[in-house]
């Protein structure tokens, strides 16, 4: 009883320290692989970690709503599927229309040596509620007509837009998905894309020119207009069209 009374301070800190190690142990499995992530969590390892996105509900499901930049690899082929990366170091982000599948996606591609499977919580829902980009490929979508007022230019100039967009984005970008609806709508209908995650000397090249870190960053010509709030600021302002005209 002494032995516990005089060394009561030692034996606190040694359970604190095995209760830190276990919680790092089990705790910290969402993190190392095999664990549920949130959707934002998904876009950040997609975007800095180069993550592949993996949709393993089946192909209707898929077709009719799947998140943009996610490849189909339905749960039943898993096992001999040819759509899985590679490096099995790679995270890789598992996503079905409620979770269920990927959760036992996951247990697969761990017997299989993936090192890092996630899943993404909540699955498809998820992804929606978060308002991260969707879309379909059961089908042709017809585009939207522009607004009176891109239509109304295009007659005055009576020759299409004649400055060159591009856009600096990644796999995953809401707003690079808003930006180029909106250029779509004021009648442009070719975006250079330059994908950061996939091109390290690319990203440099954006920051050095524009002193910004975040996607998207779009020139028209030789003009920085800046990210998704500065175009549509720049709409509003009755300046977008010029720039797109070459004015």
């Amino acid at each position: 009883m002494d032995f516990l009374t005089e060394n009561a301070l030692l034996i606190l800190l040694a359970l604190t320290s095995g209760g830190m190690l276990l919680w790092q142990s089990f705790g910290g499995a969402n993190a190392a692989g095999g664990g549920k992530i949130s959707a934002s969590e998904a876009v950040r390892l997609i975007n800095r970690e180069k993550a592949v996105l993996v949709d393993v509900g089946e192909p209707a499901e898929f077709d009719a709503g799947h998140a943009v930049g996610a490849r189909n690899v339905p749960f039943g082929t898993l096992e001999n599927a040819k759509g899985l990366p590679g490096n099995k170091t790679l995270p890789v982000v598992l996503v079905c229309p409620s979770g269920a599948r990927a959760g036992r996606a996951a247990a697969l591609l761990r017997k299989q040596g993936y090192e890092r499977p996630l899943v993404l919580a909540g699955g498809m829902r998820a992804w929606r509620d978060a308002s991260l980009p969707v879309e379909k490929t059961g089908g042709s979508r017809r585009p939207a007509d522009p607004p009176a007022s891109a239509r109304a230019c295009a007659l005055r100039d009576n020759s299409p837009m004649s400055s060159t967009v591009k856009m600096y984005t990644t796999a995953v970008c809401p707003f690079c998905v808003r930006a180029k609806a909106l250029l779509q709508q004021r009648g442009v209908a070719q975006i250079e894309e330059i994908r950061i995650d996939l091109d390290a000397d690319a990203r440099e090249r954006m920051m050095q020119a524009t002193g910004r870190r975040t996607v998207p960053q779009i020139f028209i010509g030789d003009t920085h207009v800046g990210g998704c709030d500065d175009l549509i600021a720049l709409d509003q302002r009755g300046g977008l069209l010029p720039l797109l005209a070459g004015a």
